[in-house]
């Protein structure tokens, strides 16, 4: 379905629940906080399990950034490398093989499904608008770093 194109994007959300909001009160569901963190993963899931099925890179970034800022109003300057738009860019070590640690995970719950799964492909820098966040496993600015952008629904 990916490869096909029906499914025409993979993204993830962000959930900033402790474990604790996780957990059911007296087995009731609907008390469970909703989602599951993935953002720091997304990105190695989808490489290493869709390179292995024929995902080209081409079509991994349509997937994961191009598509996404488009259906969510952003593509007038999100999703692409191109002049006037932001800089925002992910420098990926796609031969990096890896084991998922929940230690390392940025997350309030530092919990993942993927816990002790192996990846090949890590990212190793990103970059906000032309700025490093993030370097070799370190986060280098300070919370509240990120900025509000309008949905465009004209382009949505």
């Amino acid at each position: 379905m990916v490869l096909d194109g029906t499914i025409d994007m993979i993204v993830s959300d962000h959930s900033p629940h402790s474990f604790e909001k996780k957990t059911p009160i007296d087995g009731n569901f609907w008390t469970v906080s909703e989602g599951c963190t993935g953002v720091q993963t997304l990105l190695p899931v989808v490489a290493t399990e869709g390179r292995k099925r024929g995902l080209s890179w081409t079509h991994l970034v349509k997937l994961c950034a191009t598509q996404p800022a488009k259906r969510f109003g952003l593509g007038y300057t999100k999703g692409d490398i191109q002049i006037g738009f932001d800089a925002d860019l992910v420098i990926f070590n796609p031969h990096k093989e890896w084991m998922q640690d929940d230690s390392k995970l940025f997350y309030l719950n530092k919990w993942s499904p993927y816990r002790n799964k192996m990846f090949k492909g890590q990212v190793t820098r990103t970059l906000i608008r032309g700025k490093t966040v993030f370097n070799n496993g370190e986060i280098q600015v300070n919370p509240g770093y990120g900025r509000f952008y309008k949905m465009d629904i004209a382009t949505n």
